[in-house]
C-alpha cells in the first residue's frame, strides 16, 4: 500500500518522503534539501587521490539499509563508464559511522547527515565526481487537514524541528 492510499484513507496524518505526492488532494512542503557526498574514514588511503569513477568503483561500498534512499544514479553513472560498485556490507544508519571508521569502505550519504556523523566519528567527506540528484525530504498531507488546528500545529512543529538541519 502506498503513501497516497494511506493518506486518502486517513491511516496517516502526514508523510515525510523524498518527493511530494502528486494530486490536487495533497499539499506538501519541502523540509530539507541536501546533496550526496562520499564518506570515508579519516586517514583512508583514497583521500590522497582524486575521486574518479575508477577509484569509486574500486572501493568497497557500505550500503545504508534504513535510509530508503535510491542510489541507482551512482550505479548508472559508473555503468556509463564501464564500471560498477561492490556493496561490501549493509548496515542501518545508527551503525554506519562506527563501521566506516573501522574499514576501508565508502558510503554515499547526504552531506548534512555526514556532518552529524563527523561530530561523533573521525570521517571525511568528498564531493562526488558527477552531478548527483538533490536529496530532499518533503512533508505531504491530505488537504482535508489544511485547516485543522492540531494538524497545522503538527506541521509547524515538524517545520521548526527541521529548520536547523
Amino acid at each position: 500500500m502506498n503513501l497516497a492510499d494511506r493518506l486518502d484513507r486517513g491511516e496517516l496524518d502526514l508523510a515525510i518522503s523524498a518527493r511530494a505526492l502528486e494530486g490536487e488532494r495533497f499539499a506538501s512542503q519541502l523540509l530539507i534539501e541536501d546533496r550526496f557526498v562520499a564518506v570515508l574514514r579519516a586517514g583512508h588511503p583514497s583521500l590522497r587521490k582524486k575521486l574518479t569513477a575508477e577509484l569509486l568503483a574500486g572501493l568497497p561500498h557500505l550500503a545504508i539499509t534504513s535510509s530508503g534512499e535510491n542510489l541507482d544514479f551512482v550505479d548508472a553513472w559508473l555503468q556509463a563508464r564501464k564500471a560498477e560498485r561492490t556493496i561490501a556490507a549493509d548496515v542501518p544508519y545508527l551503525s554506519a559511522g562506527a563501521v566506516l571508521v573501522q574499514s576501508n569502505m565508502v558510503a554515499i550519504l547526504g552531506r548534512k547527515l555526514a556532518l552529524e556523523f563527523r561530530r561523533a566519528y573521525p570521517i571525511e567527506m568528498r564531493e562526488l565526481p558527477f552531478d548527483a540528484p538533490k536529496l530532499q525530504s518533503v512533508m505531504s498531507w491530505h488537504r482535508r487537514f489544511d485547516d485543522l488546528p492540531a494538524h497545522r500545529w503538527l506541521r509547524d512543529t515538524i517545520v521548526a524541528a527541521t529548520a536547523g538541519i
